[in-house]
């Protein structure tokens, strides 16, 4: 995604003493791929966290336009029309995916789902179809659904207590369908705020360097970045599996069971990252596997023999 200009209806800063200023101002707000926003005739520079809110109008099917509240050294307010609205908020996806995308565009009030989605990902198709071009990744036409389903949901298993924890989907390799942009989107924030990881070599490397450890935290990790190169558009389908695969075989050598990886898993994050929100989460997370009737961990044992069926 390049650098990019949006119409904007000004509105002037919020509260009491917002009826001296000037309504109705006609603007810019330049947008960079790197979370930059600036706005015409003020010099602050802001990020997509600084978005405070959003205001929905629509008359009959169609957006009329999005309201958006901003926070900072003051509060200012302004109005975006059709494309720029649709074009504003798909940044702000590619800002920040599990903010803007999943909690505020898909569980919110169904006239802001349904009047925003189909454009905003229509937008983020247009952006990741740019940006596979300059990924270079391979050809592969392998489909989830040739994997062997016993090995799709074992993979998937490994990694439940980590997805579950960020509310995503465990039956999904990397947590979202592929081919929603959206889930692309997630993919891509995981490995870049959690890795610092932005392009294929990056991730490859990254890869090569832990799979051939044995500390189950490192293949652990090592499994769930397969599964976020793959959702991200940065490694092929095939690829993921090899990786999975291998370190998959390596996690069996170094515990027996769903339950030895899950406590093992925790102690580990809890020496690395300490007893935090995101340890409380996975603490039950991985509670909830071992009780749940219909838990992943019940579907497919943790030492079954892995095969390759690709």
């Amino acid at each position: 995604m390049e650098a990019f200009s949006v119409e904007a209806k000004f509105l002037g800063k919020q509260g009491f003493f917002s009826r001296f200023w000037s309504r109705g101002y006609e603007g810019t707000i330049d947008l960079q791929p790197d979370d930059k926003l600036t706005m015409t005739g003020y010099d602050q520079v802001y990020e997509s966290n600084d978005v405070l809110g959003f205001s929905i109008y629509y008359r009959d099917e169609g957006l009329e336009y999005l309201q958006v509240s901003m926070q900072g050294d003051k509060d200012y307010r302004f109005q975006l029309y059709h494309e720029n609205a649709y074009k504003f908020f798909a940044w702000l996806i590619w800002q920040d995916a599990r903010q803007y995308g999943l909690r505020t565009l898909r569980e919110n009030e169904d006239n802001f789902r349904a009047h925003l989605e189909r454009p905003v990902l229509a937008q983020l198709r247009q952006w990741q179809a740019e940006e596979d071009k300059l990924i270079r990744r391979p050809q592969d036409d392998l489909t989830w659904e040739e994997v062997d389903e016993n090995f799709r949901k074992w993979i998937c298993a490994v990694s439940a207590i980590n997805n579950m924890a960020n509310g995503v989907d465990v039956h999904e390799f990397g947590g979202m369908p592929r081919f929603d942009p959206m889930g692309r989107e997630y993919g891509r924030q995981v490995l870049r705020d959690s890795w610092e990881i932005t392009t294929r070599p990056e991730l490859i490397e990254t890869i090569q360097d832990m799979v051939g450890d044995n500390l189950l935290w490192q293949l652990l990790r090592t499994l769930q970045n397969a599964g976020w190169g793959y959702l991200s558009g940065l490694l092929t389908l095939r690829e993921a599996l090899n990786v999975a695969y291998t370190a998959g075989k390596r996690l069996q050598n170094v515990t027996r069971s769903w339950e030895g990886m899950g406590k093992g898993y925790l102690r580990s994050y809890k020496s690395y990252l300490g007893y935090d929100e995101g340890y409380r989460k996975r603490e039950a997370a991985f509670q909830q596997l071992l009780e749940a009737e219909d838990s992943l961990y019940k579907e497919v044992p943790f030492d079954m023999e892995l095969v390759k069926s690709w």
